[in-house]
């Protein structure tokens, strides 16, 4: 519930494989295995089953079970789908504001005030170049009204961009 993951904005099957891989980690964690807390976020396995590898672009498997991270640029409860589409409109948005925000409220407690009123925010058409970043680290750059609350989301959702 502290997650939110039960709101997520993705294809059914994988909306409860994303589901699967995160009550799978919590349990191992906290029940089964009684590991340390911190291992919620630096575990360097993770559970899948054939539609969440396929997703991650993993190696086949038959039915679920736990796998090494294949990147070493993973780990954890911060990498699992479930977490990371929490602000995303649909199963490929990767909204480095929203996510940056989720993960600054949800996990860090931080408070971060609602766009001014009236301001127009769309979504940023999708591009294969740095255009869509160059535009949301300019909003965090430049000052003014945006900045102060953008300063605290988007490194962090830059962070998680892959």
């Amino acid at each position: 519930m502290w997650f939110g993951y039960d709101r997520l904005n993705a294809p059914p099957e994988l909306e409860k494989s994303f589901k699967n891989e995160t009550d799978a980690l919590l349990e191992r964690v906290l029940i089964s295995e009684k590991l340390p807390w911190e291992t919620l976020f630096l575990s360097e396995e993770t559970f899948v089953d054939p539609i969440l590898a396929e997703h991650y672009g993993m190696d086949d498997v038959e039915e679920g079970t736990w796998v090494k991270y294949q990147n070493a640029d993973r780990a954890g409860l911060l990498s699992h789908g479930s977490i990371l589409s929490l602000s995303a409109r649909d199963v490929n948005d990767t909204s480095v504001t929203g996510r940056g925000k989720e993960i600054a409220t949800v996990f860090l407690c931080r408070t971060i005030s609602p766009p001014p009123p009236g301001l127009v925010t769309k979504k940023p058409v999708a591009t294969n170049d740095s255009r869509k970043s160059d535009a949301i680290l300019a909003i965090s750059q430049a000052g003014g009204s945006c900045a102060g609350c953008h300063i605290q989301m988007d490194p962090i959702g830059f962070v998680m961009e892959r």
